[in-house]
């Protein structure tokens, strides 16, 4: 008997789905969140220019991340 189990395949929205209004949330402060970003920036070396976007998709991303976090921690990720 294997101990491996065959990973289910999901839609990417029913995966998402025990974040999504955690996700929603989060967008709603992008503006701020940019703002103390670009803030941040401003006071260094400036070696690059800001790129609000790429700024944005990795904050996104690290948000993504946290927030599975707290759903992996509580056990509540869907079942199929």
């Amino acid at each position: 008997m294997s101990i491996l189990k065959p990973i289910p395949i999901v839609r990417k929205k029913d995966a998402h789905a025990p974040i999504e209004a955690k996700l929603a949330a989060f967008n709603l402060n992008k503006k701020d969140l940019l703002k103390a970003l670009h803030d941040g920036y401003a006071s260094g070396p400036k070696s690059k220019p800001f790129d609000a976007l790429k700024s944005w998709e990795d904050i996104t991303l690290l948000a993504c991340l946290y927030f599975w976090g707290q759903v992996m921690e509580h056990d509540t990720l869907p079942t199929r």
